[in-house]
């Protein structure tokens, strides 16, 4: 699961725009599709945006990871996210 939760962070630090962070948001739900899985990577992705300092990254990549941890918050497990 860190692996995993690993290269949809480095996904999100390319993401332009929150069209496609709720993409990527929405690929990791459908991947993980079984509740446990989801509620744990919900869990665990989310703790590790937490954790992230907004002088590590310039203001795109910032305002994606705030974007993504609004749209994971949202998610309960079979559900889409849609971007707003």
């Amino acid at each position: 699961m860190k692996e995993y939760i690993s290269n949809l962070e480095e996904q999100l630090k390319r993401a332009q725009n929150y069209q496609q962070v709720a993409a990527l948001i929405n690929s990791a739900v459908l991947r993980l599709s079984e509740a446990f899985q989801l509620l744990e990577f919900k869990d665990e992705f989310i703790n590790r945006l937490e954790g992230l300092s907004p002088f590590d990254y310039d203001s795109t990549q910032w305002s994606c990871f705030r974007y993504a941890l609004v749209l994971l918050r949202q998610i309960q497990p079979k559900e889409e996210v849609v971007a707003t």
